[in-house]
């Protein structure tokens, strides 16, 4: 459970053009994003649970076809469904909807927010030197325009490692380490043991437990059918003239063989 800790190495990989240079080299704003990050890693999880847990229970529920677009719009940067989620994902999410019909006392379990640890906030090498290479601070940079703090004085003076206050549900209501995601985690881990499934999923153990829970939601989420009204107000009487002279089955159409109402191509063609 370390999501925030890949967001952070991925800020810093994309700290130029995410104009977040003036961020990584100084502990004290690092200490600050990091806490943003955080808290909201444990938000984006805690919706992701009850996005999951009302696909599968409720009046909500929908197919899987559904909930993979709205995954996507919700947490992709760039959208569009299924389009952009190879199979690997979808499978992933489908397995994700199992586990929540087969443990649903699980699902009202919200994550336990990161612990604060000043160990992720240790500068690296490259830290240190550009802030040690830096002839002039950007006073700007700061309110008062006083000197911000460097890395190397700044990581003198850090704070001793702490908690977040944690939410009574997820901590007053349940013993640490059995959240919903948190035992997500621990049935991947089992099931990827050499005895179980192994550790590739294109083994054939892991390929027919997803074509099993592919086949299951599927089966238990079906689609809502469409239904078009206007495919049984139509009354024969109604039909146009199937003269050469009227309506679209003259010239511009087929004759009375090829329906009343004639092709699409006939349609677009009187327009």
């Amino acid at each position: 459970m370390k999501m925030h800790v890949d967001v952070e190495i991925k800020l810093r990989e994309k700290q130029k053009e995410l104009r977040l240079f003036n961020i990584f080299g100084n502990l004290s704003r690092q200490r600050h994003l990091a806490s943003n990050i955080r808290r909201t890693c444990s938000s984006l999880r805690n919706t992701y649970r009850e996005m999951l847990r009302d696909s599968v229970i409720g009046p909500n529920t929908m197919p899987l076809d559904d909930f993979v677009c709205n995954v996507a719009n919700r947490f992709s940067s760039s959208g569009f469904g299924r389009l952009l989620l190879g199979r690997p994902v979808i499978a992933h999410i489908a397995m994700l909807r199992r586990f929540a019909l087969e443990h649903t006392q699980l699902l009202d379990r919200a994550c336990e927010p990161d612990e604060e640890d000043d160990d992720d906030l240790q500068p690296t090498q490259a830290d240190i030197t550009r802030s040690a290479n830096t002839a002039t601070p950007d006073y700007a940079d700061t309110e008062d325009g006083s000197r911000p703090p460097s890395a190397m004085s700044s990581a003198t003076s850090r704070p001793k490692k702490r908690k977040r206050a944690t939410p009574a549900l997820s901590s007053a209501s349940q013993p640490k380490g059995s959240d919903f995601w948190s035992m997500v985690e621990k049935w991947f881990v089992a099931r990827m043991q050499p005895e179980q499934f192994g550790r590739s999923w294109s083994l054939p153990g892991w390929l027919k437990y997803i074509d099993e829970t592919l086949e299951r939601d599927y089966a238990r989420f079906k689609p809502t059918p469409v239904v078009n009204p206007f495919l049984d107000d139509f009354r024969p009487s109604d039909a146009p003239a199937n003269s050469t002279g009227d309506g679209l089955g003259g010239a511009h159409g087929p004759s009375s063989s090829s329906g009343a109402i004639g092709s699409m191509a006939a349609i677009l063609g009187t327009l």
